[in-house]
């Protein structure tokens, strides 16, 4: 028995738990999303998928605001400085990484820019010195996604821009507007198939009696609509002696 299974049947029979061992395989074995590679030696680390992966992410001509697609790539190629320990296994993943991007319906182009953007500022971060800024205030705004969004946004984000104003004039504000999808109501056409000319589904009623000498008057007023549309007629009139 090889000491990490004497380890292994040593801790269930002190802790009641079972446990299970993953043993490498040619000298790799992966742990979460990373992949550790020892075959030649030394570790190395890169991008480890799943057999049953079949690259789908969020679709680039989805329905959504812009920064949800440009987090997609961003967390991408997060993902392959964070985890590849060298820059060839780097530049290899991003090749991998641009080839899914095009197969959800993202542009070449902005991936490009994108990936270039955020590999700089990772060579650069070392070198960037701290500055003198002050804090970020956020503020979090949950709204429902519509086809026009991005005017909501314009038009939400010059509000606070011209009403808020932070104490310290070297902090900043920083809004972060949440969208969640419209719900099942909010999709069904609702139709009032009831020809109504003023518009209005409710009609009120008002009955009042006029007493004139010995003569009863019941006068039913029918409307009262928000349109202001009334109709007036007299039902009937009565001796108001009759019977006695």
């Amino acid at each position: 028995m090889s000491s990490l299974q004497r380890l292994k049947a040593r801790l269930e029979e002190v802790s009641g738990l079972s446990f299970t061992v993953e043993e490498s395989v040619a000298n790799k074995i992966s742990f979460l999303d990373v992949s550790i590679d020892a075959a030649s030696g030394n570790f190395t680390t890169s991008v480890y998928r799943k057999p049953t992966d079949n690259e789908r992410c969020l679709n680039g001509g989805s329905e959504c605001p812009q920064r949800y697609k440009d987090g997609v790539v961003r967390a991408y190629v997060h993902r392959a400085l964070r985890h590849c320990s060298s820059w060839p296994l780097v530049h290899q993943e991003l090749q991998r990484i641009k080839q899914v991007l095009v197969n959800n319906d993202y542009d070449l182009t902005t991936i490009d820019q994108q990936i270039q953007s955020i590999v700089n500022n990772h060579i650069n971060k070392g070198s960037q010195t701290t500055s003198n800024e002050g804090n970020v205030i956020s503020l979090y705004y949950k709204s429902q996604m519509t086809s026009g969004y991005r005017a909501e946004e314009s038009a939400l984000k010059n509000i606070i821009r011209r009403n808020c104003k932070p104490v310290h004039p070297e902090d900043r504000i920083k809004i972060s507007i949440y969208y969640q999808s419209p719900t099942t109501t909010s999709l069904i056409m609702k139709n009032n198939m009831a020809n109504d000319n003023c518009g209005s589904d409710r009609i009120y009623t008002d009955y009042s009696v006029t007493v004139t000498g010995f003569y009863c008057l019941v006068t039913i007023t029918s409307g009262g609509c928000r349109c202001g549309l009334r109709q007036t007629r007299v039902v009937g009139g009565a001796d108001a002696t009759a019977g006695q």
